[in-house]
């Protein structure tokens, strides 16, 4: 675990500055994504730099190994969920109720719905030519789940039902799309991009939470339990389920690797949210990757 001092924070048009992150005067950071296939991390931060202009939350891109940080959005209000593929080269996020892209050199800012009604979750594909997100079609509706293609803006409604559906993650070729869905608890579903094959993955009496799939749409990793869940793995056909964690302290945030191979996590169960790694090959315990004073939450794996 190492402080990353950027030597580079700019909003497009503006000078740039130098920012530090890691220190224990961290402004809130959240909803990092690490794109799969590139060195690039996308995040959303209300991080106080000399180019801001409103005190909310923005999204950045850095590199990997903690070169050029890039402010990449600021509006009049926040921006979250962000999602970054394509190699690093296009990130999808959610600001005043609608989905843009833009290219993370920070040009080519694209808004690809204009309801306004309120989205989250935002999920894009390897090559940055899809993405899925739950949101509502009018105010008081329920949470459904869309895909919308990037180069024509068409938009697909996948679900259409009385059950609140959210957190949804789209496999790297864009065909398939898994997501939460909650009625009188929350079980794992997965669904084609065009609508059809629609079926239950994982359905228990406690709630299904935090859910990811890999990119190449093998395995998918779960917690279960609620919020002091414990993280399992499965298959994609329903086959393999595995339980990674038993301390059910706050286990949370897991993400696969590209092959489904490797899973990564934050968990409370040393006293404090840090990071652990695991290899689904072997049947040694998790590696505690992180030790400090600070919360480390929300990775995202390679």
């Amino acid at each position: 675990m190492r402080q990353l001092t950027f030597n580079e924070s700019q909003v497009i048009g503006q000078p740039p500055s130098t920012q530090t992150i890691g220190s224990d005067q961290d402004p809130s950071i959240s909803d990092a994504a690490l794109d799969p296939t590139g060195p690039r991390i996308a995040f959303a931060s209300n991080i106080a730099d000399p180019a801001d202009r409103n005190g909310d939350f923005d999204i950045f891109v850095i590199n990997a190994d903690g070169t050029v940080l890039r402010k990449h959005s600021e509006s009049t209000g926040s921006e979250f969920t962000p999602a970054i593929r394509a190699e690093g080269r296009r990130v999808a996020f959610v600001s005043a109720g609608d989905i843009f892209v833009i290219n993370s050199d920070g040009t080519g800012l694209t808004q690809l719905t204009t309801s306004g009604t309120q989205k989250q979750s935002v999920s894009i594909n390897q090559d940055g030519s899809r993405i899925a997100f739950v949101g509502i079609v009018a105010p008081g509706s329920d949470f459904e789940v869309f895909v919308v293609d990037v180069a024509t803006r068409n938009l697909t409604r996948l679900t259409d039902n009385t059950t609140q559906e959210f957190s949804v993650d789209i496999s790297g070729n864009g065909q398939v799309v898994l997501f939460e869905s909650f009625s009188t608890q929350s079980d794992l579903f997965v669904i084609n991009a065009d609508g059809s094959g629609l079926r239950a993955l994982v359905s228990s009496p406690q709630n299904e939470l935090f859910s990811t799939i890999s990119r190449d749409g093998s395995t998918v990793a779960f917690g279960r339990g609620g919020f002091d869940a414990d993280i399992f793995v499965i298959k994609t056909d329903g086959s393999g389920l595995r339980q990674i964690t038993t301390s059910a302290q706050n286990n949370r945030d897991p993400s696969l690797n590209s092959d489904g191979s490797r899973l990564v996590f934050s968990s409370e169960s040393t006293g404090n949210s840090e990071i652990f790694v695991v290899n689904l090959g072997l049947t040694s315990p998790p590696t505690n990757l992180t030790n400090n004073p600070a919360r480390d939450i929300q990775p995202t794996f390679d």
